[in-house]
């Protein structure tokens, strides 16, 4: 049995709900504009194109604050409460809510569902997507390399499934591609698997086709596969020559840290959640490898195959698979999502990983709230050591249906079925950069996070800086912001398309409003720079100070942390020098990293601008037998 079991199909619903029978059933608004005209009164247009409703200020107020599902009644005492309003007042909404219900200016869950029934019924049938290869992208990492690939080979064969084994190597030496390229040969013999290896030559004479067949400038493709600032770190570019390697097909991308060894989360549920604006992952923390492997559930299952259970479904179809409406999860769908699931389709799927932690330091766990924030504040010895432990369990506990923004590519599957934009060739967190780039490009772009996690393993050594580390005038800046946080704000400030425009036409407006941003006087460039950090880190104080105060429960160990955090923010915004990333500052002078974040920016937009037509070039290549990657 997959995820989801089928199951038969709800009888249709009647075109207008009868307002009284949503008393008990989950409740949210509709996506509207609201304008004022007068007298108190607001003229409300449903974004589905209705007429206009008007409609007093006050019942607005209400609909504004139904913004999650939940029963009428419990929108209705909350609203009360915010507003303090007694019985005749609250009777004066109530009076208002027939004409809402008949508007369609309030929505049931169970309405959603039957129209994702009906949204499936009427699809078009699609192949199931079929994974073609699993890629691996790597630098001098022999040793991490060949317990990667050997792990997901044998996963493959006991599961008798052949896919093709890719490398994308950012080796820097002849010596070391050939060691790579002689290792691949070694392990392809070993287990009788399909190994091809994208290296530097390859991807040299790669870029050289490209620009043949589009006729653009080499330069452009050469960035999308290339570290050509010098910038110390290309995992993206790795990623880039996975996806023209694979364009127009399904596959997986998998760190060569990564072992193939499945795991269920802690407490994992038999239900599909649908969330935006939102991260779906649950951590659970440990003090060591040893406690994290006596706790965690093994499975034995195929991982391509736990990938194409929901890569390439419609958003509706996964909802109407799952019946009865108990088994659905609407509790953190945003109006985005909710829009996204009448035509939105799972072009991403990722599993969450345990081990590892994979970030330099744990100071992000001062943001956690919550279920998460619970675990981690159980009590204080246990705060103190998860703090300076890397150990944890982060994923899914059900599956889990949403945007994308927060996703890591850790171990994804990408359906290149259709066009996705690239990641951005250089330095960390290339895929959270990715996961913002395909919502603002992709009007109908779903990422699914699956109820499994890989097992991360990079080996012992790795220091993590806790929140104490981080202190004003001592340390590191490393905890304040890095460059992708930049470039996901800026990527954000692109003004709002028309929502048919296709996936190519925005990729091109994106890449447009990049460039115009990269190509900015220094002087105003250095202005947005800073009114962008400021932005966020003022977000990201004024969240933590507002948890400070409306919190008074929370253990007094975590509040001094966020004050001591709270004191090293606001210390390094008073420096000079305030605007350049911490992920820059060991490399490069501060004029030095705003000039280079100025070009990566625009050679950004540059081959955003240039994707769609290097992507098509891509698969008529690998069609025609000139695929990027060669047998190793």
């Amino acid at each position: 049995m997959g995820i989801f079991s089928s199951r038969s199909k709800p009888a249709d619903a009647p075109s207008v709900p009868d307002w009284r029978a949503h008393h008990a059933p989950l409740i949210r608004r509709a996506e509207f504009h609201a304008y004022p005209v007068g007298d108190h009164l607001h003229a409300l247009l449903p974004c589905a194109g209705e007429a206009p409703v008007f409609c007093p200020s006050h019942v607005v107020d209400f609909l504004y604050g139904c913004w999650d599902f939940q029963p009428l009644e419990v929108h209705l005492r909350r609203f009360a409460e915010i507003h303090q309003l007694d019985g005749l007042g609250m009777d004066a909404v109530r009076a208002w809510l027939p004409n809402l219900f008949e508007a369609r200016l309030l929505r049931s869950a169970e309405d959603l569902r039957t129209q994702c029934v009906a949204i499936r019924d009427g699809e078009e049938p699609r192949e199931p997507a079929r994974i073609a290869s699993i890629c691996f992208p790597t630098g001098n990492r022999l040793h991490l390399l060949r317990r990667a690939v050997t792990s997901f080979v044998l996963n493959g064969q006991k599961f008798g499934r052949e896919v093709e084994y890719v490398v994308s190597d950012g080796a820097a030496t002849s010596e070391g591609r050939a060691d790579c390229r002689a290792l691949l040969r070694e392990m392809g013999r070993e287990h009788g698997a399909r190994v091809a290896y994208a290296g530097e030559e390859e991807k040299r004479r790669f870029v050289r086709a490209l620009a043949r067949e589009t006729g653009c400038d080499p330069a452009i493709p050469e960035f999308a596969l290339f570290d050509v600032e010098g910038c110390g770190f290309a995992c993206g570019a790795n990623r880039n020559a996975s996806l023209l390697h694979n364009a127009g097909r399904p596959f997986c991308t998998v760190d060569d840290d990564v072992i193939c060894q499945l795991a269920t989360a802690p407490e994992a549920r038999d239900t599909l959640s649908i969330f935006g604006s939102s991260d779906p992952r649950e951590v659970f923390f440990y003090a060591g490898r040893e406690d994290l492997l006596q706790s965690v559930g093994m499975v034995e299952k195929c991982f391509v195959a736990a990938h194409e259970e929901l890569l390439g479904r419609s958003g509706a179809a996964c909802i109407a698979a799952a019946v009865p409406p108990a088994e659905l999860d609407f509790s953190r769908i945003d109006q985005v999502v909710t829009q996204r699931l009448e035509s939105g389709r799972v072009l991403a799927t990722f599993t969450g990983h345990f081990g590892d932690l994979g970030v330099p330091t744990s100071y992000y766990y001062l943001n956690y709230t919550e279920g998460n924030f619970a675990r981690l504040t159980a009590s204080e010895a246990h705060y103190r050591t998860v703090l300076r432990s890397r150990t944890v369990h982060i994923g899914a506990r059900n599956p889990s249906i949403g945007d994308i923004t927060t996703s890591c590519c850790l171990a994804a599957g990408l359906d290149l079925r259709e066009l996705l934009p690239p990641f951005f060739p250089v330095l960390h967190s290339e895929d959270f950069a990715f996961g913002m780039t395909c919502w603002q490009t992709c009007a109908h772009f779903l990422a699914a996070h699956l109820p499994f996690a890989m097992y991360h393993e990079p080996g012992p050594g790795r220091p993590i800086l806790a929140p104490g580390d981080l202190q004003p005038g001592r340390g590191p800046w490393v905890g304040v912001f890095e460059f992708v946080v930049l470039l996901r704000s800026f990527i954000a400030t692109m003004p709002p398309l028309a929502a048919h425009l296709a996936t190519a036409d925005r990729m091109r407006a994106l890449g447009r409003h990049l460039h115009e941003i990269g190509s900015a006087p220094a002087a105003d460039f250095r202005a947005m720079l800073r009114q962008r950090v400021l932005d966020l880190q003022s977000l990201k104080v004024t969240a933590l100070e507002a948890r400070l105060t409306h919190e008074p429960e929370a253990p007094e160990y975590w509040a001094r942390d966020v004050e001591a955090y709270l004191d090293y923010t606001r210390a390094q915004l008073r420096e000079e020098d305030f605007d350049v990333p911490h992920d820059l500052r060991s490399r490069f002078e501060p004029p030095a990293a705003r000039a280079l974040m100025q070009r990566l920016i625009c050679r950004y937009g540059a081959l955003l601008q240039a994707w769609p037509e290097l992507f098509s070039a891509a698969q008529r290549l690998r069609e025609n037998g000139e695929p990027l990657a060669t047998p190793a």
